[in-house]
């Protein structure tokens, strides 16, 4: 989509470095994408916010918000996303959610290929969704993607019993 050009970039590192697709892109802050395709030396990020990096997200547990332990939702494109990359929206809460803006929002570990905890960002504002079934709020990114210098590839873990059997 040539209107998306913004919500994906290249890395100089490949499948002869042994990124493979799927795999979580992060930054110091937090998460920045999924490695979409690879080459022999370079891959395709597609970051968050994008319409195919959904992300399988939970509000932080911290003593004051204990309740929201099973607070899950998805991270989808935001309305004001071509306006502010930063901001995107977090949908499919339990209805009756209503996550205090600061509150922070990490992996759930839950589809997608994400590992439980990586930072995505903090609540802005919460609202009911249009039908009444769900709670959806909006969230700002950890990372700021425009500012992207350093980003590193969370390789699946090696398997360390056929490393030593061929010792």
């Amino acid at each position: 989509d040539p209107t998306n050009w913004w919500r994906s970039l290249y890395i100089n590192s490949g499948s002869d470095d042994g990124i493979i697709e799927n795999s979580p892109v992060l930054s110091p802050s937090g998460l920045v994408g999924k490695i979409e395709q690879v080459e022999s030396h370079r891959s395709l990020v597609r970051l968050v916010g994008d319409q195919h990096c959904k992300v399988a997200a939970m509000l932080a547990i911290s003593p004051r918000q204990g309740k929201y332990e099973s607070a899950h939702g998805t991270i989808t494109p935001g309305a004001g996303t071509s306006l502010n990359p930063r901001l995107v929206d977090f949908h499919h809460l339990p209805v009756g959610t209503e996550p205090e803006p600061g509150a922070k929002v990490i992996t759930s570990g839950l589809g997608g290929g994400y590992p439980r905890g990586i930072p995505v960002g903090h609540i802005i504002d919460s609202r009911s969704s249009a039908s009444g079934l769900f709670a959806e709020a909006r969230v700002r990114l950890a990372v700021d993607l425009n500012r992207l210098e350093m980003v590193w590839v969370k390789l699946p873990d090696q398997d360390v019993s056929a490393t030593e059997e061929g010792m």
